[in-house]
């Protein structure tokens, strides 16, 4: 028998090595994402995602004041939306509907 036995799969790759209770926490749902894609808005809101980055296009060239859409940033070449951000954001725009 040698090593003691184990039902789960080898590490695949250097991070899984390195965090293996991380990646199980990724893989079980647990860690929610920090940043969220056009995509992933459109999944959690309905918003269409050329809708989110049409806001985030417009919202460039304008005064804080005068933004129509969360708060966005460029990560590398990819547009995301921090998920604190957004969620902050969503609650300004119910608390304006229901007022």
């Amino acid at each position: 028998m040698g090593k003691s036995e184990t039902t789960s799969r080898p590490p695949a790759n250097r991070r899984e090595r390195r965090h293996p209770e991380l990646v199980e926490q990724v893989l079980a749902g647990l860690v929610q994402k920090r940043y969220l894609s056009a995509a992933d808005i459109e999944a959690e809101t309905g918003i269409p995602k050329s809708t989110a980055r049409y806001w985030a296009w417009h919202d460039e060239r304008l005064p804080a004041e005068e933004r129509v859409g969360p708060p966005s940033m460029k990560l590398g070449r990819r547009r995301v939306w921090e998920r604190e951000s957004f969620e902050n954001w969503l609650a300004q725009q119910e608390a304006k509907a229901s007022a």
